[in-house]
């Protein structure tokens, strides 16, 4: 396992806080690894409307998948916003030579930067350099949250985003990196904001809700690299109901998941139900 370097390539902008988009929806996207003709398919599933429509990715952009160097092209959309995760944070902490060191190691999944230049890589590490750790999203239901790992138990949306952005590098090492809520089944719910959309652990049957934490790493990925598994990517609506919010049982066949319901009325304080 690769040890996450905290303190190296952070943004200047740890909390990203979007404007409310009043006129159309807000798409939250599985980590992509690389996987960017499945990002495509998505946004062609549910009619995705580049003038008003926004993505908004869980991170984990780069790594394992052949097409990771197309992050740049997709980071420079003007309706695409990102918080970064583990593999796009420890990138943004390396120069040329060290990538081409990693990428000589298969089991770290950066084979895919072998061959790049060094500009390429600078312009990639560059673009990863500006991802924050956490973003808000204003909506009709209430305040949507989205972090890569999860939150520190215990803590409200505010404690958390208040210690991003004082660099608290504990909470910043549990924002990339934790996976106690997913694996352990946490549903305690994180008090001051709506619904949380969190990537990192690979769920193979589908999202999950954890509390008010929705799990949406469905490995895109390894669809990609023939990976026995119901593996798919996911792209959910930010505000859609969480009775849609569930397994999906002929993922199998399917190279995305795209949930365009909308939910009515403020998220639920319990589950968020409604």
């Amino acid at each position: 396992m690769r040890t996450t370097q905290i303190d190296a390539g952070l943004p200047k902008e740890m909390v990203l806080r979007l404007p409310r988009n009043e006129t159309g929806r807000d798409f939250l996207i599985g980590d992509i690894h690389g996987a960017f003709d499945s990002v495509l398919a998505a946004m062609r599933q549910v009619g995705f409307d580049r003038s008003a429509d926004r993505i908004i990715s869980v991170g984990d952009l780069i790594d394992r998948g052949r097409g990771s160097a197309r992050v740049v092209g997709f980071l420079k959309q003007p309706y695409v916003f990102a918080v970064r995760g583990n593999h796009d944070h420890e990138f943004a902490s390396l120069d040329p030579e060290a990538v081409h060191i990693l990428a000589g190691l298969p089991r770290l999944g950066m084979g895919w930067a072998q061959n790049l230049s060094d500009e390429a890589v600078i312009e990639i590490r560059d673009a990863l350099r500006l991802l924050p750790i956490a973003i808000e999203i204003p909506t009709a239901r209430g305040l949507v949250g989205v972090v890569h790992a999860q939150p520190p138990a215990g803590m409200t949306w505010s404690q958390f985003t208040a210690a991003l952005e004082r660099r608290d590098a504990a909470v910043i090492d549990c924002a990339l990196t934790a996976r106690e809520r997913v694996q352990g089944g946490d549903t305690s719910i994180v008090e001051g904001v709506g619904r949380i959309y969190v990537g990192h652990t690979t769920l193979s049957q589908g999202a999950r809700m954890f509390g008010n934490v929705v799990a949406i790493d469905t490995g895109a990925v390894l669809r990609e690299l023939g990976v026995e598994g119901a593996h798919h990517l996911t792209m959910m609506n930010a505000v859609c109901k969480t009775a849609d919010i569930q397994p999906v049982v002929d993922a199998a066949l399917r190279q995305v998941v795209a949930v365009d319901s909308e939910g009515e009325g403020a998220f639920s304080s319990l589950r968020c139900s409604a």
